[in-house]
């Protein structure tokens, strides 16, 4: 077992940080690929709602690498993707359909200009199986919440759990800012996204005793305009977030920072 930080890349405009430390299990450089397994990665993907471009293996470096389309300077999506791509590689890792040490992203325009690129270790892992979930399991965490986020200049609009049949249990939120000063939004923000995983995932952990797997936070303006898209995989210890031009990753720094820039810490 080795620890690997994520690479960051930043595009024109909005961009992607991927946070935090992953174990990888390393599968062996130099192993041949089964037979198929590119068209078998592809269709998982695109079942998903990814939209994939290319895949293809590099024997010699034992890497899968994975193209998806984007919208032009990127979209809130992408972080979602991103998480996607990594997890699914696991799954077709364990069961065998797949043999691969690395697998590398990258994320394309309608014109092919590339947006982000990143690569990590495949983690292979057990597809999460035959969870339900109580759609019900967070009514009484949500008033509690409700009242935090309108002191924090946020408006909690949903709160959901729910399963997906390829990824497992997903929290899922939605937030819109009531403050636009820049320093009182990037505060804002803040708790909009650390604050709130904090206590999804302390309440998840704790009383409520949910076995999330992965929790998706969307953040948006008072006009509606998306500002953060924030995937956090728990297991992984990653985190996985797209922000639009202008808002700084507040979570990945611990405070404000004056412009836009890349942080890698664990989270």
């Amino acid at each position: 077992m080795k620890k690997h930080k994520k690479i960051i890349l930043l595009a024109s405009g909005a961009f992607l940080v991927i946070v935090g430390a992953t174990l990888g299990t390393f599968l062996g450089t130099g192993s041949a690929f089964p037979v198929g397994a590119e068209t078998t990665v592809q269709n998982q993907l695109r079942a998903q709602g990814l939209p994939v471009s290319d895949v293809s293996q590099d024997a010699a470096t034992s890497t899968l690498n994975v193209v998806i389309k984007s919208k032009t300077g990127g979209s809130p999506d992408d972080a979602w993707a991103n998480t996607v791509i990594q997890r699914e590689v696991g799954f077709l890792a364990q069961s065998g359909t797949l043999t691969a040490d690395t697998v590398a992203v990258t994320i394309v325009d309608g014109q092919g200009k590339v947006l982000y690129e990143w690569s990590g270790p495949v983690d292979s892992q057990p597809r999460p199986a035959g969870k339900t979930a109580d759609a019900t399991a967070l009514d009484g965490l949500k008033p509690a919440l409700d009242a935090q986020a309108s002191k924090e200049g946020v408006t909690l609009d949903s709160l959901s759990i729910s399963v997906d049949e390829s990824q497992g249990m997903v929290v899922a939120a939605e937030e819109t800012l009531t403050s636009s000063a820049v320093t009182t939004r990037d505060e804002a923000i803040k708790w909009a996204t650390l604050g709130l995983i904090s206590q999804l995932r302390d309440y998840a952990d704790g009383p409520g005793a949910l076995d999330v797997d992965l929790y998706k936070i969307s953040v948006q303006d008072a006009s509606g305009a998306a500002l953060v898209e924030y995937v956090v995989d728990p297991a992984a210890k990653s985190v996985r977030a797209w922000m639009a031009p202008g808002v700084t990753p507040v979570w990945a720094t611990g405070r404000p920072s004056p412009a836009p820039s890349a942080a890698s810490s664990k989270p």
